[in-house]
């Protein structure tokens, strides 16, 4: 009833004000294409702010996160936005992903027809990871993992 309806609101503005203040604390545009956080350490709660903030923007085409620190429920956060997000590049180089991370964005890339490169140098990944992104590379055409 009334109080669900109420409590839907808050969550909202409350989910807004988080993606707003991420968005202003790291100096990023909603109309930018590209969003540079080599070296702004993001963690999990960045990373699902910036989930929020990756599928609001329609301008967005290149996301860098090398050096984040970002646990498989961040890559998991990741992972949903990328599969609806304008995205073309996106670097996660360092950022301490396993291949239970991996899978998720392997998943992502799937739904993601625009996507043409993938960097995930220096992460802890094995065969299993590669295995779920060389899948999803059969199925997306377009995209180039480095």
């Amino acid at each position: 009833g009334m109080a669900t309806a109420e409590l839907k609101m808050t969550l909202k503005s409350a989910v807004y004000d988080a993606t707003t203040a991420f968005l202003q604390e790291h100096n990023l545009s909603m109309t930018e294409s590209k969003w540079d956080l080599k070296k702004h350490r993001i963690t999990d709660a960045g990373a699902a702010a910036l989930s929020i903030a990756m599928t609001q923007s329609d301008a967005l085409s290149q996301l860098f996160l090398d050096g984040a620190s970002i646990t498989d429920a961040g890559a998991r956060a990741l992972a949903a936005a990328v599969a609806k997000s304008t995205l073309i590049i996106i670097s996660l180089d360092n950022v301490q992903l396993t291949d239970s991370g991996v899978r998720h964005l392997a998943e992502a890339v799937k739904q993601n027809t625009v996507l043409q490169f993938l960097s995930l140098s220096y992460n802890q990944i094995t065969d299993i990871g590669v295995e779920a992104l060389s899948e999803a590379i059969k199925q997306n055409q377009t995209l180039e993992v480095l």
